[in-house]
């Protein structure tokens, strides 16, 4: 018997407001601004978007998470199915920012 697997596409890194039309996975930090059952709204300085989770997720409103997930296009734009979470302790945003621009603009 053989046995296949299938491998996920890697997921890139983005700021919300530079999530691309081609994007099929991403990863993206965020403050929890909104947080309903198993949809959290989510805000990392650039613009914000709505991610859906299968189950409730255990987070609060003005935590900051890393989320994996799969692009959706729905009729009000992109949004995310959330595949993984993780909290984040002692952030800096505009750290962040910086250092994501940088790594950017090194990529060829």
């Amino acid at each position: 018997m053989e046995i296949t697997t299938r491998r996920r596409i890697s997921a890139v890194e983005r700021l919300i407001d530079e999530i691309r039309d081609d994007d099929i996975r991403v990863r993206i930090i965020g403050m929890v601004v909104d947080s309903t059952n198993n949809i959290l709204v989510l805000d990392d300085g650039t613009a914000s978007i709505n991610v859906t989770f299968d189950e409730n997720m255990d987070v609060k409103k003005g935590e900051i998470i890393r989320v994996i997930g799969r692009i959706i296009h729905s009729a009000n734009g992109k949004e995310i199915h959330g595949e993984i979470f993780q909290k984040i302790k002692n952030w800096d945003q505009d750290v962040y920012k910086k250092v994501h621009k940088l790594w950017m603009e090194m990529k060829f």
